[in-house]
């Protein structure tokens, strides 16, 4: 930058060379200090604003990746700085990001991002796929954007899953509260999410019935992978979550059972399907794959009632809750999940993110180390 008029007198005219060097500090002296007052103007603002700000990777677990301009995809280290524009992805790995203030980024496997912005007290975060935790100091403004949701939160602890394929954002609250606002297929809703729950977000549906909503089970949150090894790593830091400890399990208003399916002679390839009615509700169950859960559900005043059998597998990790609108035969992971549980005597559900004049398809599939996920009977419920 030219910081000197371009006609400016340097000679001093007439003058001798011993009166020029007398005269020509003096006359560059005010251009000299106006270029220091912009420069130290411009620096005070920056600090101030927050806009001066790196972060750098804390833990690189498996294959991990950042974008290099120029090069492309790269190996990520531990030491890598972070900064405005920085891209990172894992693939069967997990990453940790340590950020000013104490705050922490995490990431999981099968996860990218962008840092869209980052600065002193502030951080916009662009989640294209996978499921990334904020552990957030209180007095920072964080924004994680997931597809066509908004998640927003200052000085709290979450995660934030995005399912591009199925048009679904999954938020957990580990702590504090966080402002979810998204675009969905009718129009844009919005909710503020406590501690202790989960909501999962369908963008492909109307506002009347895009958000479902499940009580966390502080039992669950320390089993699930990724929010499990998150929870230790802030605990290690001195990092105490209440709800743990106060944590009521709720007890699923179950309706009184129907009377029995006859099951079918085959149930691996059996195709015949029952029908039990009530005097406003219908529910269709068909035939088990899986004789070891036979799921029953019933749609009552609060939400539909599932209720399955225990299993008995050894090495059991849990039961996953599925549920589909489209999918007649859903099954786990393809079709995601609403509940997670990881006490084998849970075998009731309240499932309250079912909405009235819609069609539901359930089943239960049990996880167990060192087998194949099994699932058993769907039943089709009505509302």
């Amino acid at each position: 930058m030219d910081l000197l008029p371009k006609n400016l007198p340097l000679d001093g005219g007439m003058h001798d060379h011993a009166h020029d060097a007398g005269q020509g500090v003096p006359r560059l002296l005010p251009f000299i200090l106006g270029a220091l007052v912009v420069l130290v103007a411009a620096f005070v603002l920056v600090t101030k604003t927050g806009l001066v700000a790196q972060a750098e990777i804390a833990t690189v677990e498996g294959k991990v990746e950042r974008y290099a301009e120029g090069t492309g995809w790269v190996e990520a280290a531990a030491g890598d700085k972070v900064i405005s524009g920085t891209r990172l992805r894992t693939a069967d790995g997990r990453l940790a990001v340590s950020l000013p203030g104490g705050s922490a980024l995490r990431l999981d496997g099968n996860t990218e991002v962008t840092v869209v912005a980052l600065g002193r007290d502030r951080l916009r975060l662009d989640l294209e796929r996978g499921r990334a935790y904020s552990r957030v100091k209180e007095g920072m403004d964080w924004q994680v954007q997931a597809l066509d949701a908004t998640v927003s939160a200052v000085g709290t602890a979450f995660s934030v899953s995005a399912d591009e394929a199925r048009r679904r954002v999954g938020v957990d609250v580990i702590e504090e509260s966080v402002h979810l606002a998204a675009s969905v297929a009718d129009g844009k809703v919005e909710r503020d999410i406590e501690e202790g729950t989960y909501v999962s977000v369908d963008l492909a549906r109307a506002t009347s019935d895009a958000i479902a909503e499940a009580v966390m089970n502080p039992a669950d949150v320390r089993k699930d992978p990724f929010l499990g090894w998150n929870v230790k790593l802030d605990e290690a830091t001195g990092v105490a979550f209440a709800w743990f400890d106060a944590f009521v399990a709720p007890v699923p208003a179950v309706a009184a059972p129907k009377p029995a399916v006859k099951p079918a002679p085959k149930p691996p390839v059996a195709t015949t399907k029952t029908t039990t009615t009530s005097s406003t509700k219908t529910v269709t169950a068909t035939s088990p794959v899986s004789s070891e859960m036979r799921l029953q559900a019933f749609s009552g005043p609060e939400g539909v009632n599932l209720v399955w059998t225990q299993s008995s597998t050894p090495k059991f990790q849990g039961y996953k809750v599925v549920r589909s609108e489209a999918n007649p035969d859903p099954t786990y992971p393809n079709d995601g999940y609403i509940r997670f549980a990881t006490d084998r005597s849970n075998t009731a559900f309240l499932d309250t993110g079912a909405a009235f004049r819609k069609t539901y398809y359930y089943r239960i599939c049990r996880l167990a180390e060192g087998v194949p996920v099994a699932c058993g009977n769907v039943v089709t419920v009505t509302r």
